[in-house]
């Protein structure tokens, strides 16, 4: 097989030996066998052969990994933070309203004082 950057490479199969190298066939994954199990007792899988490339595999997805949840968990203080500004400015809106409950009250107040001192003067030129 060719590519326009040149022949591609091939992964050598264990026990294969390289084209027009005079090496010994690479050995065969190192597999640990366990004894037998007595009859009756539970039964224990044979261990899986792993080669080095699934092992790469995996710690690179395991590191991906890692950053997502790190990622994640930055995200996750994003949105604290976020909630915590929200919070305060509600309080302070609320404070805002409060004031302004209270100056509408206040002028309230000072508007019926007002009318009855209107109502009191026109009642005082009426009369001379």
């Amino acid at each position: 097989m060719s590519t326009p950057e040149g022949p591609k490479k091939r992964r050598r199969i264990a026990g294969e030996s390289t084209p027009g190298a005079a090496r010994p066939p690479v050995p065969a994954k190192k597999v640990v066998r366990r004894p037998v199990a007595r009859p009756g007792a539970p039964v224990e899988p044979e261990p899986t052969p792993v080669d080095e490339p699934t092992v790469e595999e995996q710690g690179a997805a395991t590191q991906e990994i890692v950053r997502n949840v790190s990622q994640a968990a930055a995200g996750a203080g994003e949105v604290t933070s976020n909630i915590a500004g929200v919070a305060q400015a509600s309080e302070e809106t609320g404070a805002a309203a409060s004031q302004v409950l209270s100056s509408a009250s206040e002028l309230s107040r000072q508007s019926e004082h007002l009318r009855s001192e209107v109502a009191r003067f026109l009642a005082t030129v009426r009369a001379a």
